[in-house]
């Protein structure tokens, strides 16, 4: 095979496998049409799916302090995946629509799986703090500049379909 030959075939598997590696979640952050971030066309996002329970213990949490979230398999057989290191966002609801705040870097990778057993609870503890989110949880330092101001958020994990549940930041004391 000529050189011209093999770099047009390897140019076209990757625009290809970027195509489909784009809709099975392998995208970039943001999509070429708009400055949304990529999982914004895993809509839709619900608040209930069987046999998950996505719940945070408390819906409340002072700006700069951590919020835990549960995600709960309440079937009875079959574990589920939710992808490598349970991906997740946040979002804030503003002006009457849900606007991007931050994702996990850990989002689309799907050479692993977390699975929940049948019984099982994941505890997934979010930092919001940027300096705290860019340590320890998988997050961009350019994505840990979020500042959380006091409003209503929701918490997105990437289960199929994406499950949510909404909290809300305070000021801090």
């Amino acid at each position: 095979m000529k050189r011209r030959e093999l770099l047009g075939t390897g140019a076209l598997a990757l625009l290809g496998g970027g195509a489909a590696g784009t809709a099975v979640g392998l995208g970039p952050l943001a999509s070429k049409d708009t400055s949304e971030p990529a999982y914004f066309e895993l809509e839709p996002i619900t608040y209930e799916r069987e046999p998950l329970l996505l719940q945070a213990p408390t819906d409340a949490v002072p700006r700069g302090e951590s919020i835990t979230f549960e995600l709960q398999h309440t079937g009875e057989s079959e574990n589920i995946s939710v992808g490598c290191h349970i991906p997740w966002a946040i979002q804030k609801f503003e002006d009457g629509t849900w606007k991007h705040a931050v994702w996990t870097d850990q989002r689309w990778h799907l050479l692993c799986a977390t699975l929940i057993s049948p019984g099982d609870t994941l505890t997934i503890t979010v930092p919001l703090s940027p300096t705290a989110l860019a340590e320890d949880h998988g997050v961009s330092e350019e994505e840990a500049e979020v500042t959380f101001i006091p409003g209503k958020y929701r918490f997105v994990v990437f289960a199929n379909p994406p499950l949510a549940v909404n909290f809300r930041v305070l000021p801090t004391e």
